[in-house]
């Protein structure tokens, strides 16, 4: 029997999306509560306007491009087809173009230097094209790479996969960066099948990564493809999925006028007008599964009954929320960490074209660079219509798997710590000596999950867990389990929701990683 009743868990950018979609397409006689610790409902989503200055404290854009980029975007867009459903933000939109210096333009720093990669194929063949020493001997690796055997194993690292594959100066110095701008993470420590996937499934269905990326479409995928866009597009407005290919198409990264939290902010709107929703505010203290969920919270004496229980919250901090009887649940909840984050924004004076050299996206830095800085984004580069007058923004990240090493324990260390040691990197990685006129340092702790090696298979496990001890009342979402970006989530939103609400989910158990089994 399809629930009557939802309870969602965690105000983030999962837990809003969860509810939203439940909103608008579970019926209307649904009772959907959403629960959140917080006075701020978001998440790592959060921006902050200080002294003129547009400041992003956790995600700084979004890309339009995949299922993921296209789940978040028609929920910015109005169709006129559904005109209630979407949060009718097109007319919010700032964009930068794929030709944009900003999308194009991309360094790792090492040894003391900036290291441009390349901007095209074309640089990759030509090797007297290539600006790095970090890219010697890349052309080589690349052609050999379709000769490596491939490995039998279930999971590997990324660091081993791409050491064993391209060679380890790619894996050392290219990919270890790539890896701290995404998760924040280890690359020795990652998984690859898990944190990126499509190298593993390449090396798996064919032997290899360029024999997988040359090999023709599989062609019962692409005819799935075809059926499944057929079927959407029926329940499409023709102006929507023209706007949603347009950004596609020409747009490389996309956020808003007023930055990220504009679209959390509506989300967030738009379900305080549903007379179906409830917003509580509280911290979740346990939960109760069986037949008849309840989830107890400090909000209120009373606990919240539901006839199902919707989770978006960190595994790290569901663990601890199960009772007795859910332990093998927990214990492999408890296995998914989290790395602490530190932003800090700067703002200097003068325009970017003064304050900075060059003209790009940002920075990244590898594993093999002794700091605690993972990189730097060049916010005005990127979004300048952001920009305060006379004014240059650049956000940088520190810490994640390095926090403890470099900055200590998150619990003591100070702002000011924090502060100079991002100063002092922007200053000496740039060559920068104009007056720093804005600051703004935001500490995330346990912010960013870490797909570890044996991700997936954990995973695997837990799906299990929950087919045969939760009553088929629980189903999780979020960060934790298939991709940290906010597409990532929207996405596994969307998707969960219209498990729970097939007709043919009615008498199955839908526990939000399905995912595992395909």
């Amino acid at each position: 029997m399809q629930p009557k009743s939802y309870v969602v868990l965690g105000g983030g950018i999962t837990g809003l999306s969860t509810a939203w979609h439940l909103s608008r397409l579970a019926p209307k006689a649904s009772k959907i509560t959403l629960v959140e610790k917080t006075s701020r409902l978001g998440g790592w989503v959060h921006t902050k306007l200080q002294h003129g200055q547009i400041f992003e404290l956790g995600p700084r854009t979004l890309r339009p491009v995949g299922d993921g980029g296209r789940a978040t975007l028609e929920m910015v867009i109005v169709s006129s087809v559904h005109k209630v459903h979407q949060l009718n933000l097109q007319d919010e939109v700032l964009t930068t173009a794929k030709t944009s210096p900003a999308a194009i333009n991309r360094y790792i720093y090492k040894d003391a230097r900036l290291h441009q990669l390349p901007t095209s194929p074309l640089e990759l063949l030509a090797p007297w094209k290539l600006k790095s020493p970090l890219l010697k001997g890349l052309v080589f690796s690349l052609l050999k790479e379709p000769f490596v055997a491939a490995s039998k194993a279930s999971d590997e690292s990324v660091h081993s996969f791409v050491s064993r594959r391209f060679g380890q100066n790619v894996a050392d110095n290219l990919v270890s960066a790539v890896l701290h701008g995404i998760y924040a993470g280890n690359a020795k420590e990652l998984s690859v099948r898990s944190a990126i996937p499509l190298l593993w499934e390449l090396e798996k269905n064919h032997g290899s990564v360029g024999r997988g990326l040359l090999a023709p479409p599989d062609r019962k995928a692409v005819a799935a493809a075809l059926k499944k866009a057929r079927e959407d597009a029926k329940t499409r407005d023709a102006n929507a999925d023209a706007f949603v290919r347009e950004l596609q198409s020409t747009t490389s990264i996309y956020s808003f006028k007023d930055g990220m939290q504009t679209l959390t902010d509506a989300l967030h709107r738009d379900l305080e007008t549903k007379e179906n929703v409830e917003l509580v505010r509280g911290e979740v203290e346990q939960i109760s599964l069986g037949p008849n969920p309840e989830v107890f919270h400090s909000g209120d004496s009373n606990p919240i009954k539901a006839d199902h229980v919707i989770s978006t919250l960190p595994a790290s901090a569901l663990h601890s929320l199960l009772p007795s009887s859910q332990q093998p649940l927990a214990s492999l909840l408890s296995t998914i960490k989290s790395v602490n984050v530190a932003t800090v924004n700067l703002a200097f004076r003068g325009s970017a074209s003064k304050v900075l050299s060059l003209n790009g996206f940002g920075y990244l830095i590898p594993l093999t660079e002794p700091t605690g800085v993972l990189g730097i984004v060049f916010d005005s580069c990127a979004m300048p219509e952001q920009d305060a007058p006379d004014a240059t923004r650049m956000t940088v990240m520190m810490g994640g798997h390095r926090f403890e090493q470099y900055y200590g324990n998150p619990d003591t260390v100070s702002i000011d710590t924090l502060r100079d040691a991002a100063l002092t990197a922007a200053r000496t990685h740039l060559g920068i000596d104009a007056e720093l006129i804005d600051v703004n340092v935001a500490l995330h702790r346990q912010c960013i999950p870490q797909y570890t090696v044996g991700h997936h298979d954990r995973l695997q496990e837990m799906h299990n867990t929950i087919l045969r001890d939760c009553g088929g009342t629980l189903s999780l979402a979020g960060a934790s389990y298939f991709g940290v970006g906010v597409n990532d989530c929207v996405k596994g939103a969307r998707d969960l929701v219209t498990a729970l609400l097939k007709p043919a989910s009615a008498d199955s158990v839908i526990t939000g990683l399905e995912r595992v089994e395909l």
